[in-house]
């Protein structure tokens, strides 16, 4: 409202990103009412949404390319049988190796550098790249893909990055504290 009202920002160049759909929907709420009901055109999204929407753009990703769990979850199992991994309990393997891929996305860590505690023998970066290409041949994203990808376009194109840097001139992070490194590291470009 201040922005808006005392700065005199045009709201359509204010985003204001949160973690979770409901509390993105409870700002938006709040932000109208101080607003007397009027419904300034500022964006409020999660993460994940704010950075699909960047990669539909550039894309022409749809809804329909967001990996459900249970496709996770098979393409780490063809992955870890294409590896001939062996593996006494299913449940925990996947709970554990998909759990880490999402880990390791998240912090922007090199495969290469992390130990796992579920793929055996060392053979974690070997797994996430296979389980990267399953996912990728079939059209998959998920939803740490989304700030990978997102961070990695905004890197490599230096004219949607300019696009989108004109259009979100204020970002307003919602629990900053909170945010992992590619979080931070996309909001920050």
């Amino acid at each position: 409202k201040y922005l808006v009202e005392t700065c005199k920002v045009p709201p359509e160049h204010i985003l204001v990103v949160t973690f979770t759909k409901a509390a993105a929907a409870s700002m938006r709420e709040r932000f109208c009412g101080l607003m007397g009901g009027e419904r300034p055109p500022v964006t409020f999204g999660t993460f994940h949404a704010v950075f699909f929407q960047i990669l539909k753009h550039a894309y022409g990703y749809t809804a329909s390319a967001v990996a459900r769990e249970e496709q996770k979850r098979q393409a780490a199992l063809e992955t870890a049988g294409r590896m001939g991994l062996d593996i006494p309990d299913q449940a925990e393997f996947l709970k554990g190796v998909l759990g880490e891929i999402s880990y390791v996305k998240n912090e922007g860590i090199r495969p290469e550098e992390y130990v796992s505690r579920a793929c055996p023998g060392g053979s974690f970066p070997q797994f996430f790249r296979e389980y990267g290409r399953r996912m990728r041949a079939q059209g998959l994203l998920d939803f740490d893909d989304m700030l990978v990808y997102c961070r990695e376009l905004l890197m490599a194109r230096k004219d949607i990055l300019a696009a989108w840097q004109r259009r979100y001139r204020y970002i307003l992070v919602d629990e900053f504290q909170d945010v992992n490194a590619m979080q931070y590291e996309t909001v920050k470009l």
